[in-house]
């Protein structure tokens, strides 16, 4: 786990979400974290390097996801704002779903 991830699960945390690492799971390119807090949107986090990019099935397996369970996706890359890439990608990719 880098630095800035543990920074991001750690700023979460201190603000009252529970939040899940997935490490291994049986599709490629799913986020980061599970992020969930009682009265807020459940959020699939992407964290990213200063100089990683996020690849196309990551976009694609999250967004369909967040399509099927209600979750937001958000990236949040060191060293820029968080992006809420939900709604964006939702109606460029919603022929797909």
């Amino acid at each position: 786990m880098s630095k800035f991830q543990s920074k991001i699960i750690k700023d979460f945390e201190a603000r009252g979400y529970c939040v899940i690492k997935l490490s291994k799971t049986n599709k490629n390119g799913i986020a980061d974290l599970l992020v969930a807090k009682d009265g807020c949107r459940t959020k699939l986090v992407e964290v990213k390097e200063k100089t990683d990019t996020i690849k196309p099935l990551q976009i694609f397996q999250n967004i369909q996801i967040c399509k099927v369970a209600g979750f937001d996706f958000d990236i949040m890359q060191d060293g820029k704002d968080s992006q809420n890439i939900t709604e964006v990608f939702k109606s460029q990719l919603s022929n797909l779903f």
